[in-house]
């Protein structure tokens, strides 16, 4: 359990996460590349600009957690729910998210590309201007979001 932890820029990378919490604390620019959990909590933890690539993390929740800029690409985040996340310029190139949800998170400018996000749920979440190009989003929904410019053509 890391709570109110000071950990920018720290090394995570392939660390096991499975029932971690990180709560309140600030890893801006940590790397957990290659890192792996289950019901791993993120709780208002600040990861702006962390490294996240390679993250696999399944049936968690990253719940008021600020991570503007963060490189989540390749990552594997199935069945997890990013509530009230800030995650404006955050890169999931070619990552994973099926059967996840973003309810009143804020991914604008977000990028998407190749991502697999199946069976994903969207609620009032900003999406303006996210490219979801060539996202694979089969099955998922979308409702009361604000999507200004957000591109969904590859």
């Amino acid at each position: 359990n890391l709570s109110f932890a000071k950990g920018d820029r720290a090394r995570f990378d392939e660390a096991r996460l499975d029932q971690a919490s990180f709560e309140s604390g600030s890893f801006a620019e940590a790397s957990f590349a290659g890192a792996a959990g289950e019901y791993t909590i993120l709780r208002k933890a600040k990861l702006d600009r962390a490294r996240l690539g390679k993250l696999r993390l399944v049936r968690s929740i990253a719940d008021g957690v600020e991570a503007r800029g963060a490189d989540f690409r390749e990552a594997w985040l199935e069945h997890t729910l990013f509530y009230e996340a800030v995650l404006e310029e955050a890169r999931f190139d070619g990552a994973t998210l099926d059967e996840s949800g973003f309810a009143r998170a804020r991914v604008a400018r977000a990028s998407f590309a190749k991502t697999k996000a199946r069976i994903t749920v969207w609620l009032w979440a900003d999406i303006a201007e996210a490219d979801f190009g060539s996202a694979d989003l089969a099955r998922s929904f979308f409702n009361g979001c604000e999507g200004l410019r957000a591109r969904f053509r590859r």
